[in-house]
């Protein structure tokens, strides 16, 4: 709708039958309703929505969100694709899967930290779907999750092969310091 002065509002109505005492209809009453606030805030809503499920998808960073429990709620596919897990086979898995067995224990103690407040940040020996290990540097938080229950966010990047260079150059190194020493 758009009033005299040209400003634009959004409209809802709704009307219901006037019936005389026989129970015929006299007439109408319509109700209108201004919801110009409302839709804009609802556009505002989706807008954001759909901001944060483009950078969720296309960061190059792996993205999960957990419940409080370790199961996973959301995984994007720079994670898909360091793990070798589909989002499908991730979304709704325990995250202790994605974790060598010797090391299952500390999940759950991370889990604890990280909901008590702490951020948590550390490299971490990931176990991929076709049983290697990738080298992940993880950056965890508590987070709320829409259903209102704490949750975490855990932002992963992959430098596994950062890692094996590093070990290259020392390696070469020491090779070249003994070399030179003899």
């Amino acid at each position: 709708l758009i009033s005299r002065d040209g400003k634009k509002y959004q409209i809802a109505d709704s009307a219901a039958p006037i019936k005389d005492k026989e129970g015929k209809i006299g007439g109408v009453i319509l109700v209108f309703s201004d919801v110009t606030e409302s839709y804009a805030a609802q556009k505002q809503i989706k807008e954001s929505e759909t901001k944060y499920r483009s950078i969720f998808q296309n960061s190059p960073s792996g993205i999960i969100i957990l419940d409080e429990n370790g199961i996973i709620c959301e995984a994007n596919a720079a994670i898909s694709k360091t793990s070798g897990y589909s989002i499908e086979e991730l979304s709704g898995s325990d995250v202790r899967k994605l974790t060598v067995p010797e090391n299952v224990f500390i999940v759950d103690q991370n889990i604890a930290r990280i909901l008590s407040g702490e951020l948590l940040e550390q490299e971490v020996i990931s176990c991929r779907k076709d049983g290697s290990h990738s080298i992940l540097l993880l950056r965890e938080t508590a987070i709320t999750l829409p259903d209102g229950k704490p949750g975490i966010l855990s932002i992963s990047s992959d430098i596994t092969g950062q890692k094996r260079a590093n070990d290259l150059l020392r390696e070469s190194e020491e090779k070249y310091r003994f070399l030179a020493e003899n």
